[in-house]
């Protein structure tokens, strides 16, 4: 069985240099989009692009009397501290 080392190479070069870039795209302010407010869970899930979810306690949407600021659909700044799989 013979295998293709230059594709193989160039595919593992591809995946290290995208995990690269993530990883240089963290810690940044990013503007996402409330996609689901999972209110037994505390939680809000935020899409932020390409496909990608991001956690958001409701603590940090939440105004001084304890109302959520936020809904599904709306844009909301956020800081995208790293990527887990």
């Amino acid at each position: 069985m013979a295998f293709d080392n230059e594709s193989f190479e160039e595919e593992n070069f591809a995946e290290m240099f995208a995990a690269t870039e993530k990883q240089q795209e963290t810690s940044r302010i990013v503007e996402g989009e409330i996609v689901e407010i999972q209110e037994d869970e505390d939680r809000a899930l935020v899409g932020v692009g390409e496909k990608l979810e991001g956690v958001l306690s409701l603590d940090e949407i939440r105004d001084e009397n304890g109302n959520l600021k936020f809904t599904t659909g709306q844009k909301i700044k956020v800081m995208v501290t790293g990527y887990y799989n």
